[in-house]
């Protein structure tokens, strides 16, 4: 039997594999979340950046000025959120693409800075509908 770690180590590995083997990749998440009952999460770092953040911002300060309080809480909220996410790339030093297995979560730290990121992402949602 594989250990956990390595299974995750493998997982990483595959990001960057010259031909990403689906069927070995499905296998070690299966092994993962079925038998060790690790459950899967992606991390959208790519989505929940500062560019947002600012974006996010600047909306509720307009939300603010023209009296659009309900709005401006609904963009304040979404603030909130993409500053929790910009804390958690800082807080764990994520600057790539990575898997990261945590309290019995195997977070998918996307960035789309690996070759087989966007495959990856694909597979690991087409796994998290079923």
């Amino acid at each position: 039997m594989v250990s956990v770690d390595k299974v995750v180590a493998m997982l990483n590995h595959a990001l960057n594999d010259a031909d990403l083997k689906t069927n070995k990749f499905e296998a070690q998440l299966e092994l993962l979340t079925q038998k060790e009952k690790v459950k899967v999460k992606i991390v959208d770092l790519e989505y929940y950046n500062e560019d947002r953040l600012q974006r996010a911002k600047n909306e509720k300060i307009n939300c603010i000025r023209s009296q659009n309080f309900e709005l401006s809480a609904k963009w304040r909220d979404k603030e909130r959120k993409i500053l929790e996410y910009i804390k958690l790339r800082e807080e764990f030093n994520i600057i790539k693409s990575c898997f990261h297995l945590e309290a019995g979560y195997l977070l998918y730290f996307y960035l789309g800075t690996e070759k087989n990121d966007k495959q990856v992402k694909e597979l690991i949602k087409v796994k998290l509908k079923n």
